[in-house]
């Protein structure tokens, strides 16, 4: 795991198989990116679940009351229809999830309270394949989010556009282990198959995850590789008033440990 700096930001995203995209793209969610029915160990056809937060006092040995809770309600198929989050300042924020006669996620709008936060639209091509996710501020302003991309095997590549990050912010990057992975500085970052690639906004190359499968198609390893850039967030930092000798120097040093050639990151046995 690599240190944060600065102001973290986490971004998750489950990895696409390699196989053809013809299903969701996201295991256990919907397309919209929130869980479905079928992520929660529930059995039967549920309409309301309420989940709730709470903290347990260890000198009491008793749950304190709870200081939020979210509702979520489903459509009879099992997706998300609506989700609540009842936040402990009393406030309420809403999402909900439109869908078109196919079923397919075509718009998500949010809300807190009263007011109109922003929403993401669903593009599709002919074949019913998502091709383009944009987001849509609280003034209206577009930009795009996600880009997908197909061969003619149908195998998907995914391109996310990341927003624009305040100096120093990482981008905590899961795959299928425990490990996280900060990339500050990262713009997008590209799915295809079992490999990501996350670049700066100069399309620099800053980290590539690879994933390795057996033969029953189970992830049994991951691997994240530098390609050039710091491997500590902080030291980018410590060296931003350096001589440029000073910088390359320094880059040089840790290229040999964590080079391209060599993984920062190995996580065996994580399927």
């Amino acid at each position: 795991m690599l240190p944060l700096s600065g102001n973290p930001v986490f971004w998750q995203n489950p990895l696409n198989s390699c196989g053809p995209s013809d299903s969701s793209p996201f295991i256990g969610y919907s397309q919209s990116g929130m869980p479905d029915l079928s992520s929660w160990n529930v059995r039967g056809p549920v309409e309301t679940l309420r989940t709730e937060s709470a903290e347990w006092d260890l000198a009491t040995e008793a749950w304190k009351a709870p200081w939020g809770f979210s509702m979520i309600r489903f459509r009879p198929d099992g997706r998300t229809s609506e989700t609540e989050y009842h936040n402990p300042d009393g406030s309420i924020s809403r999402t909900r999830n439109l869908y078109d006669e196919a079923s397919r996620i075509g718009e998500v709008r949010h809300r807190s309270n009263d007011t109109i936060t922003g929403k993401q639209i669903w593009f599709y091509d002919d074949s019913g394949r998502l091709v383009r996710l944009v987001d849509v501020d609280q003034k209206g302003v577009e930009r795009e989010s996600e880009l997908y991309r197909y061969d003619a095997n149908g195998h998907q590549t995914k391109i996310v556009f990341l927003p624009k990050l305040e100096p120093n912010t990482g981008i905590d990057y899961s795959g299928f282990a425990e490990a996280s992975y900060a990339a500050p500085g990262a713009a997008t970052v590209t799915t295809v198959c079992d490999e990501v690639l996350i670049h700066d906004v100069n399309h620099r190359l800053l980290q590539r995850l690879v994933i390795t499968r057996d033969a029953e198609g189970r992830v049994v390893k991951e691997e994240m590789r530098l390609a050039g850039q710091m491997p500590f967030p902080g030291m980018t930092k410590e060296l931003e008033n350096a001589s440029p000798e000073t910088h390359e120097a320094a880059v040089h040093v840790f290229q040999k440990p964590f080079g391209p050639d060599k993984p920062m990151v190995v996580a065996d046995d994580v399927s």
